[in-house]
């Protein structure tokens, strides 16, 4: 992948890469070559929570480099470097400035279907500019390049995508309001390896199972996030460093963070809120480790929808692509000898 980008001379490439394939390692040598072009280069996601954490790794990978990180209630000074990490609205102080923009989770809100912030983008950019962008799931936006998108169906560490289970229960509301919580103890939530990131979609139902699930496992260190807490980057930081047994989150932690082992689940799968595109990039913050390269996701839903069908079958697609790639590249070897 890393090779075909260094290649490729289309103005607008699109990298197709599955979670946790390491799309934001593939593009360094791209990087590196352009800086030593003496280009500009913006690194744009959609969320604070993406840019803060991409901006960090890029500072690792490339220390000689001024890189701020920019969002908008970022301390740091405006400034035009070499290479920059920011949200997509901060393009629209650097009109006409950027020589190269890395668009990534280019199907996640704000930017997918916002005419406007695609506006930004094209002024951002100089008359030749460049857009590369890296997304795991397929929007309108990007279906004019799949025919010469760089394809990669597997991780880096050749395990499979987690493929998820369904349970098909109607009490999950019924139990929040009565205050009980008898379908998380038919999952064994005290006997499992790996702690557990639990998704909701509202921050209301979150709060109700939080205090229900400290009371009935007191002995778990349980906690929960969203984008109304203030200490959210302290607790996400903390479950990367000492993982919490349960952390209960809303659709904030979707895509961008890693955590290193972990289960997945999601309470109410079945919610609108929910599109194949989120299953997707949800159930892929499992396995993403080479250390620990499984993890468990469930989806409770009162029904199947649309959206998790097609969500389940893009997983078993890219895992069935993944299988094959992985035979292809075990036959390579062995003409070798």
């Amino acid at each position: 992948v890393s090779d075909a980008l260094l290649a490729s001379t289309e103005q607008k490439q699109l990298i197709l890469a599955v979670t946790g394939a390491g799309k934001t390692e593939m593009i360094f040598p791209f990087l590196n070559r352009s800086l030593q072009e003496g280009k500009r280069i913006a690194y744009v996601a959609p969320r604070v929570d993406v840019v803060k954490e991409i901006g960090g790794r890029l500072r690792e990978a490339f220390q000689m480099v001024d890189i701020p990180i920019l969002y908008g209630d970022s301390d740091e000074e405006y400034r035009l470097t070499p290479l920059i990490a920011c949200t997509i609205h901060q393009l629209i102080r650097f009109k006409r400035s950027i020589d190269v923009i890395i668009l990534d989770e280019i199907d996640a809100f704000p930017y997918a279907h916002n005419q406007f912030l695609r506006q930004q983008v094209a002024k951002a950019l100089t008359i030749n500019g460049r857009e590369i962008y890296l997304t795991a799931t397929i929007i309108d936006e990007v279906e004019p390049f799949i025919e010469h998108a760089i394809h990669l169906p597997l991780r880096y560490h050749l395990k499979p995508l987690p493929e998820p289970k369904i349970i098909i229960t109607s009490t999950i509301y019924e139990e929040i309001n009565k205050g009980k919580i008898s379908v998380v103890k038919q999952v064994k939530i005290q006997q499992r390896q790996r702690p557990i990131l639990c998704f909701f979609s509202n921050i209301q139902w979150m709060k109700t199972w939080e205090r229900l699930c400290r009371n009935t496992f007191p002995k778990l260190n349980i906690t929960s996030v969203s984008s109304k807490d203030v200490q959210r980057f302290e607790k996400i930081q903390y479950m990367r460093e000492n993982p919490y047994d349960l952390l209960l989150t809303t659709m904030i932690l979707e895509r961008g963070v890693t955590f290193p082992n972990i289960d997945i689940w999601i309470m109410d799968a079945h919610h609108k809120s929910y599109t194949s595109q989120a299953l997707v990039q949800i159930s892929g913050r499992a396995g993403r480790s080479k250390d620990c390269p499984y993890g468990e996701v469930l989806w409770f839903a009162d029904g199947k929808t649309k959206a998790m069908n097609e969500a389940r079958k893009l997983i078993r697609y890219y895992n069935q692509e993944g299988e094959r790639l992985l035979y292809e590249m075990s036959d390579v070897s062995s003409n070798d000898y």
